[in-house]
């Protein structure tokens, strides 16, 4: 196999390099330069199979930045992905490896904006968030160092929020039965159980009860 023709692309600063088996490669400018490539070169099945894993970074980085155009993804996600995709671990790691270094990928602020999503979208307490962020492979010391900035009163708002909507379906129910009720619900949002009694007196003081 060799060469027949190159490119240089500017806006992704690879070389496009199209080889006599119609296979087409892009690779970067330093790979370019480190192997001396030209046209008509041929290539040893050792360069060949450098080249090769080079053109699969390329695409699986291609893959990874359409996957992240449609929100935040943790380095967990990305990896996953591209695994259904059929990429080789050590490529999922280098793109992800590459992808936190330029910024494109950041664990904590998606645990930051995630957080602040459950909260206010889905009403979420901590356990429940400590949960899900712990499947999207986030890390522990950053789960710790994201709830430790959620307030107490916020939680407690966040809880008498949910609260509101569920009272309304235990109209027929007794007092007893609500509280029963609404602590069981909030157990399940992920609420601990100061925080579900601080939320059912604010029920009862504002008179939602």
């Amino acid at each position: 196999m060799k060469i027949i023709t190159y490119s240089f692309l500017q806006d992704t600063e690879v070389f496009l390099l199209q080889l006599d088996n119609k296979q087409v490669f892009h690779i970067p400018y330093s790979v370019f330069e480190k192997y001396s490539l030209s046209k008509n070169l041929e290539l040893s099945n050792e360069m060949y199979n450098i080249l090769y894993e080079y053109e699969k970074y390329f695409q699986a980085k291609s893959a990874a930045l359409s996957y992240l155009s449609y929100g935040l993804k943790s380095s967990k996600e990305v990896k996953d992905y591209l695994a259904k995709k059929k990429y080789s671990t050590s490529i999922q790691e280098k793109v992800v490896e590459q992808f936190i270094k330029t910024g494109l990928i950041d664990d904590l602020y998606y645990a930051k904006a995630f957080t602040r999503d459950k909260l206010k979208l889905n009403h979420y307490g901590p356990i429940r968030i400590q949960m899900e962020l712990k499947k999207k492979g986030i890390d522990e010391a950053f789960i710790d160092e994201t709830l430790k900035e959620v307030s107490k009163e916020i939680l407690i708002e966040t809880a008498y929020e949910a609260s509101i909507k569920k009272i309304h379906s235990l109209k027929n129910k007794s007092n007893f039965q609500k509280k029963q009720k609404i602590y069981q619900f909030l157990s399940y949002k992920g609420f601990d159980y100061d925080t579900i009694m601080s939320a059912w007196s604010k029920l009862q003081e504002n008179a939602d009860v």
